[in-house]
């Protein structure tokens, strides 16, 4: 029983070190990181704003987030790639915190 315990702490410990350098890391990223319409290739102030409100639009509805897209797309999800915009995204609009806990 002692070093099954004694394994479990291990564990344990090892899962919150890994965790603390992930948190580390993703706040890097995320301090580098722009909310998508901030990072748009135009410099068309026009363009930016209908893509920020297009953006913003989506979490105006529940639908957004519980449909399966059309069948024919093609979409392949990168967590590493998705996090550090999905967290600058969050920082960057209320409205989004609040319906992420749609998903979960």
């Amino acid at each position: 029983a002692t070093k099954v315990i004694s394994t479990i702490e291990e564990e344990r410990t090892k899962l919150q070190q890994e965790q603390e350098r992930t948190t580390l890391t993703v706040s890097t990223q995320v301090s580098n990181i722009k909310p998508p319409w901030e990072d748009l290739p135009s410099s068309d102030k026009r363009i930016t704003e209908e893509v920020k409100t297009a953006i913003l639009g989506l979490t105006a509805s529940k639908r957004s987030f519980l449909n399966a897209p059309p069948e024919d797309i093609n979409f392949e999800f990168n967590y590493e790639q998705a996090l550090p915009v999905a967290l600058a995204s969050l920082k960057a609009d209320p409205k989004l915190e609040r319906a992420r806990f749609y998903l979960v």
